[in-house]
């Protein structure tokens, strides 16, 4: 039994982290080298998933010396170790968590319109700081001194539990209602964002799923609401709020990351063109045929002319020049190929008329 719950956690933990890892990796590339740019997204995103791995490693050790089994079935030179494990892997959970949550904030800063919008998200942040800070002052000096906690040996005294409980879940509350607003405000706020139906659908995909984080979270209340840190077997007892917490920060990584690999997915998939044809160059061919057999039905037009209309027609032209807005959110928002000219216009503009007249030949 002891075996099987360690292989489960140990299978949950090291995919996640690869998992992660792969979908940072990509978005730094992408970031870097396709887009030149590493905001402050990135920068917390990279905090979190060195966070992670720490606490990953730490919880690697921990299975290694028995974390996860009876307290009767770890040997006595692998308690303390364990204890210390469990004690660094909730320290390292309490900070890699508000480096994910404030990530994946500051990137929904990039596509927000609204005023409410953007005051929801840096209250969200804040929260979930204040609320990980509390639980990890309350873990820092739960015993005085600290290795009180896993060596008795120490001279020292610890809280009563009932508060670390309390600590425990109301951070549990405050990453659950983070990960609610931060996964239901950008359904409103992809929905006013300027891009075909195509990029919509896999931008709301990928933050679907980067909701199980919250669902995570959720399941964890079940453990959270009845720690048993008062008995000598919660080792065992507090596995399955672990790989919870593993889930949720492992889930979340790779989610915030994945959603800013528009430019790869839009390379892959193709994603973003209302175009039927295969490449750029087929396009402007097809253009410039459309532009010459238009110039042709012209000129067949003229020449059908029996002169009593001696007179070409007066064309007027007008020609919107400008440049390119600099408000646009972020990569995903960008013109489609099938936007008007007036829509991809912006900055200074200048209204152009040309007036074309053709004298009788």
């Amino acid at each position: 039994m002891a075996d099987s719950r360690s292989s489960m956690e140990l299978g949950m933990t090291l995919s996640l982290f690869i998992m992660a890892w792969i979908a940072l990796v990509l978005r730094v590339w992408v970031r870097v080298k396709i887009l030149s740019t590493f905001g402050i997204d990135d920068m917390l995103m990279t905090a979190a998933m060195a966070l992670f791995t720490v606490y990953v490693v730490v919880i690697l050790i921990g299975i290694a010396h028995q974390m996860d089994r009876h307290y009767t079935d770890i040997d006595p030179e692998n308690f303390s170790v364990a204890l210390k494990m469990e004690f660094l892997s909730g320290i390292f959970y309490a900070t890699a968590t508000p480096c994910l949550k404030a990530s994946i904030g500051t990137l929904l800063l990039r596509f927000v319109r609204r005023k409410l919008h953007i005051y929801i998200i840096y209250v969200g942040i804040v929260v979930s700081i204040a609320g990980n800070l509390w639980t990890f002052f309350e873990l820092i000096f739960f015993c005085t001194p600290p290795q009180h906690f896993w060596n008795p040996a120490v001279p020292g005294s610890c809280k009563k539990p009932a508060e670390l409980a309390r600590a425990t879940l109301g951070q549990n509350s405050i990453n659950f209602i983070t990960d609610l607003v931060f996964g239901v405000l950008p359904a409103f706020v992809v929905s006013e964002l300027q891009m075909n139906r195509n990029t919509k659908v896999s931008l709301a995909g990928i933050l679907l799923v980067g909701n199980c984080a919250m669902v995570a979270t959720a399941v964890r209340f079940k453990f959270v609401t009845s720690l048993p840190l008062d008995s000598p077997d919660f080792l065992y007892k507090i596995v399955d709020a672990r790989v919870l917490s593993t889930v949720e920060i492992g889930v979340g990584c790779a989610m915030g990351s994945m959603v800013t690999l528009k430019p790869l997915f839009k390379a892959i998939l193709h994603l973003g063109s209302s175009y039927k044809y295969g490449s750029a160059s087929n396009r402007k061919r097809s253009d410039y045929a459309n532009q010459l057999h238009s110039l042709d039905n012209l000129d067949n037009q003229s020449r059908a002319n029996d002169g009593v209309l001696p007179l070409y027609p007066l064309h007027t032209t007008h020609v919107l020049a400008g440049k390119e807005p600099h408000n646009r959110s972020n990569e995903w928002e960008r013109p489609g190929d099938d936007e008007s000219v007036e829509a991809r216009g912006g900055g200074i503009q200048r209204d152009v008329t040309y007036t074309i007249t053709h004298d009788k030949p």
